[in-house]
């Protein structure tokens, strides 16, 4: 079996890490929409969107790994090798 517990919701956490990247791409961009428009935040405010990225990789990551070990992918000693891995970066 490949996973499935939580009905992959992991990729779904990757997915926002994405948007949540591409609204930061935006905003340090000069490059401005159809109207003219570009969002704007400041220095500290994009420091929070970059944990935040930084937070739903790790926890997408997370998610993952128990998925595999909860589905018998993997063993337990295998996800706690990946937790303890993950606390390091």
């Amino acid at each position: 079996m490949i996973g499935g517990h939580f009905e992959y919701v992991q990729f779904r956490l990757n997915d926002l890490a994405d948007k949540v990247q591409a609204y930061i791409d935006r905003c340090t961009s000069d490059e401005t929409d159809e109207y003219g428009w570009k969002p704007t935040l400041s220095p500290e405010a994009l420091d929070c969107l970059r944990t935040c990225r930084q937070t739903l990789i790790k926890a997408g990551n997370m998610l993952h790994s128990v998925d595999w070990c909860i589905c018998g992918d993997t063993c337990e000693e295998t996800m706690i090798r990946e937790f303890k891995e993950m606390e390091k970066q």
